[in-house]
Order: C-alpha cells, then sequence, then structure tokens
C-alpha cells in the first residue's frame, strides 16, 4: 500500500499537481483507525483524521465529512479491498463513508450493521456497500482504487467510479478467495492467517464469519487466532462480562468495540467455538463465553470428544478465505 500510495503521489507530480496541494487522509477503517505510515511526501500533507479534531462541514445527504477534503478540488480513494464483518467488504468508498465522517454518522452506520437480520456477506454487500456507492457518487469521488493484498503482495487491483471499481474488485476477491468444500463438515479448523490478521478480537470474528456459510447450528468451530494484541480489546470483554457496563463511544475504535461486543454473542449461540489463544482464559469463558484452548491439538482433541462422528475440515487463512454454502456438486 505505501509504494502504491507513493507512486500515485509522484504520478500526480508529473502531471502538474504541486505536491503544497496534495493531501493525503488517513481515514477511520471499519475496524478501526488503519495505523499511517510514514511516507516522504516532500510538502504534501498527512492528515490523520480523527472527527473530534477536525473541522467538519455538511455534505450529501445531510452527513457531515472532513471539511478539507469535501472541498478538494479533486478527490481519489485509495483503500486495501479485503472482507469485513460489517458490512462486507471494505473497499476505498467505505473510507470516505463512512472513514472521513464524523462520530455520529459512523456510530450509525455502524448500528445499522449490527442491527440486520441476515448477517451473510451477501446480505452486507447488498444493504451497506451500496449506501457507501451511493454517498460516493454523490459527494463525488472521482477515482477509486482498490488493492487486493496478500502475504504483503499485490494480487489483484481495480480502479474507475465507484461502482465499477468495487464490482470489478468484488469479482477478482471471489476468483482468488472463494472455496467450497467437498464435503460437509462436523468440526471445522480454522486458522486467521497470522500477523496483522490475528493481532486482535476482529480477526477472531472476521474468521468465523467466513466460514460460517459452510456450516450448519451447534457445527463445532476451533480459531486459532493468537490475540497478541489482546489487551486492546480489554473494554471490550469487560462490557461482555459485566453486561451493564456498555461501551462508552468516545472515538471511533469505540464505536467498532461496541459493534464486536454485540456481534460476538450472536456467533456462540449458532455454534460450539473454540478458541486458541493467548488471550488469559478468564476474558474467553467469561467474556466470550468461547471453549478456551493454548493448543491446536489440545482443541482438537476435547472437541472431537464432543462431537464423535463427521468430517474435519481445516481453512489455513480464514480471514480472507470465505466459504460457499454446500458441498461441491
Amino acid at each position: 500500500m505505501k509504494n502504491f500510495l507513493m507512486r500515485l503521489i509522484e504520478e500526480l507530480k508529473r502531471i502538474g499537481f504541486s505536491s503544497d496541494n496534495i493531501n493525503v487522509f488517513f481515514s477511520h477503517t471499519l475496524e478501526g483507525p488503519r495505523k499511517p505510515f510514514q511516507i516522504n511526501t516532500e510538502n504534501s500533507r498527512c492528515v490523520i483524521h480523527r472527527p473530534e479534531h477536525h473541522v467538519m462541514s455538511e455534505g450529501p445527504g445531510g452527513i457531515k465529512f472532513n471539511k478539507a477534503f469535501l472541498e478538494s478540488d479533486i478527490k481519489i480513494a485509495l483503500s486495501v479491498f479485503e472482507p469485513s464483518y460489517l458490512c462486507g467488504f471494505a473497499a476505498a468508498q467505505h473510507a470516505v463513508f463512512p472513514g472521513l465522517t464524523d462520530s455520529e454518522s459512523m456510530a450509525s452506520y455502524i448500528d445499522e450493521a449490527c442491527g440486520l437480520e441476515d448477517k451473510s456477506i451477501e446480505s452486507r454487500v447488498e444493504k451497506l456497500s451500496k449506501t457507501s456507492l451511493k454517498v460516493s457518487k454523490e459527494i463525488p469521488i472521482d477515482l477509486t482504487l482498490n488493492l487486493i493484498l496478500y502475504r504483503k503482495g499485490v494480487y489483484g487491483a481495480s480502479y474507475g467510479g465507484a461502482d465499477e471499481s468495487f464490482r470489478k474488485g468484488l469479482s477478482t476477491y471471489k476468483d482468488l478467495f472463494y472455496r467450497s468444500l467437498s464435503k460437509e463438515p462436523r468440526i471445522l479448523l480454522a486458522s486467521a492467517g497470522g500477523s496483522p490478521y490475528d493481532d486482535q478480537l476482529s480477526g477472531v470474528c472476521q474468521t468465523i464469519m467466513n466460514i460460517m456459510p459452510a456450516l450448519k447450528k451447534e457445527d463445532s468451530v476451533i480459531v486459532a487466532c493468537e490475540c497478541r494484541e489482546w489487551i486492546r480489546d480489554r473494554q471490550i470483554f469487560d462490557s461482555l462480562i459485566e453486561k451493564e457496563r456498555e461501551i462508552k463511544p468516545k472515538k471511533a475504535e469505540d464505536l467498532v468495540g461496541r459493534a464486536l461486543a454485540f456481534m460476538i454473542p450472536e456467533l456462540k449461540e449458532k455454534f460450539d467455538v473454540c478458541l486458541v489463544s493467548v488471550i488469559p482464559s478468564y476474558y474467553v469463558r467469561r467474556g466470550l463465553k468461547f471453549r478456551f484452548s493454548r493448543t491446536v491439538n489440545s482443541a482438537l482433541q476435547t472437541t472431537m470428544n464432543r462431537n464423535k462422528s463427521g468430517w474435519i475440515a481445516v481453512v489455513e487463512d480464514a480471514y480472507h478465505i470465505h466459504l460457499e454454502s454446500g458441498p461441491l456438486g
């Protein structure tokens, strides 16, 4: 992403844009603020969007956006195209809406995502991504660029108008990562795919959401997700343990934390989940209410004791791999 952004800036300068007039906005992703990387942009200005720190201005539909971005003459949205347990797929248009909005607009968007009865990725794309596409057209965004990244490599890219770029990105992603199993599993062992995808609780949620179409109610799921930065999710665990302690959002990551605290209990109701991670067992059992293990081997043994018959499937990188419902014909 960093190299791609640098090349984009250089190309803008080559065709006549002054460095002084190029602003780079790091927006909130739907999983929390994306960590900005250091880039050498000479006189270009890098801005980390924090609605509480920036002047906002009213845009399409009365939604408030970062004023400096909204008043730019030319607007380009660049993002990683990746699965999102909130909106189905996060893409360039989401970097603008809700990524560059005020806290109220982002809260409304996330609350709508949590309130959807149909939790499937397809339903989320239909209802939520289309909203972002509509707003992107109304602003308008002059160019959207979506990159499909996997293990530090670029596996695909799409560009153009918001709708066209999203449609192409989704098609490429499905070709790369959508899979069907040859049999219906009784136990499914899934890894989030290592750091950074398994650093926090959001990786657990995304992994289960991606494999969910291949599972039936009460099937067993073993999720190998280290969660080495679990302490950053501490208030989520506390709110799950103490039901009356609701997360009071002060910034965007608090909104995402509240969404996770809302969605995780629903996953527990659907499946028998065992988590293999470094999170202290107290928080896994009391907060998430998942079964807990320190090793995959012990998780398999205890799960097989519970489900003595059936087929076991293994998914190596379930943060990216999306299982389709039903076995191959």
